[in-house]
């Protein structure tokens, strides 16, 4: 797999604790496109990951996704308010909001990765 970025993940599953994926390829994707219906709003951005375990559990506009791996962010995931901090932290670092995570099983163990829809 092509690779062209350091990631870090923030998952509501792990607490929000950093998981920090080493090869990953991202691309940036336009924020709308137009069509009969008027404006229709894609993904921000497309990331592609083989670090993950298969039994990774994600929540579609709960988890988050940063360009680069040494970033100082406190998460904490201990009361409503402190998830609610932790998420507006995220926001403000530039992250990506995972709104799709879908494993790519198939194929040799170098096939396999995840493909992440972000907004």
């Amino acid at each position: 797999m092509y690779t062209n970025k350091k990631c870090t993940l923030y998952l509501e599953s792990n607490n929000y604790k950093p998981i920090v994926l080493e090869k990953c390829f991202v691309t940036h994707r336009s924020i709308f496109t137009s069509n009969k219906q008027g404006l229709s709003y894609t993904e921000k951005a497309f990331c592609i990951c083989s670090d993950l375990n298969h039994g990774t559990i994600f929540n579609g506009g709960k988890d988050f996704l940063l360009e680069g791996v040494n970033i100082q962010i406190e998460t904490s995931n201990d009361s409503e308010q402190s998830r609610s901090m932790t998420k507006r932290r995220l926001k403000d670092a530039g992250a990506y909001t995972v709104m799709l995570a879908d494993l790519k099983g198939f194929g040799s163990k170098n096939m396999q990765h995840w493909e992440l829809s972000c907004q």
